[in-house]
């Protein structure tokens, strides 16, 4: 049975990310897998209800650094750079526009750890050996190119067909699916805008975000159009994880 986030009893959302295989194949290898009723994040999906914890960088799942890598990287910004790489392979590096809206998203989380560093500072107990910067990964993970499994009810007539809604970019925010798309959809293939204006129709909790090519820097970049959490991430968190909800040891 596919998962279906329409459900009265057990709702499930099976988004599919990054560049790896077609959401047909990996969603039969997902459906044999014993646990695949779980919550859980990986390298290239995820599964949610409805009251799973936001999606942030440290959250543990979508990046795997080895022992030996993370001996190497010497500050709490390369551990930064090494989670925007990480990002960067997910998606097609002749897609500009999510290129340039990875680089824009993480210069905007260093500018506004910056700006409020004095604020995140009131909050650090004395003695501790993380900094107000630790807190910048506990910014909203984006998941690039999703694919979100729609239910059953998309097409009755063909039920245990998977099909999907196709995105730019989500975002799990406060329990809330916050959907990116980066330019003008209007004019795209016609079963991809019926998808997603299903998932738009029926998702419980969603937010549809349109985003112009020439937002896509950071003096532009409309933040107002996201949750406010959004640009406040780190003011519900006591004490910051860094990538793969490991403790800091890089001081």
């Amino acid at each position: 049975m596919h998962p279906d986030f329409l459900s009265p009893k057990n709702p499930k959302t099976l988004i599919i990310y990054g560049v790896s295989k077609s959401p047909s194949t990996f969603e039969k290898e997902w459906m044999s897998e014993e646990n695949h009723t779980q919550e859980r994040l990986g390298t290239n999906s995820v599964s949610l209800s409805p009251s799973s914890p936001s999606l942030r960088l440290n959250s543990k799942g979508w990046i795997n650094i080895s022992t030996q890598t993370l001996s190497e990287l010497k500050s709490t910004d390369d551990l930064f750079e090494n989670c925007k790489s990480r990002l960067l392979q997910n998606i097609d590096k002749f897609s500009i526009s999510l290129n340039k809206f990875v680089s824009v998203y993480m210069n905007l989380i260093l500018k506004l750890i910056e700006k409020n560093k004095l604020e995140i500072k009131k909050w650090i107990p004395e003695k501790e050996v993380y900094t107000y910067k630790d807190f910048i990964f506990s910014a909203y993970l984006p998941l690039l190119n999703p694919r979100i499994l729609l239910p059953p009810s998309y097409d009755r007539r063909n039920a245990e067909t998977p099909y999907f809604a196709h995105l730019d970019i989500v975002f799990w925010i406060d329990e809330e699916l916050v959907c990116v798309n980066i330019g003008s959809k209007t004019s795209g293939i016609k079963s991809r805008r019926k998808a997603i204006e299903f998932l738009t129709t029926n998702y419980p909790k969603i937010r549809m975000i349109n985003i112009e090519a020439q937002e896509l820097t950071l003096d532009k970049f409309p933040i107002t159009k996201f949750p406010t959490s959004f640009g406040k991430f780190w003011e519900t968190i006591s004490t910051p994880m860094g990538p793969d909800a490991r403790d800091f040891i890089i001081l």
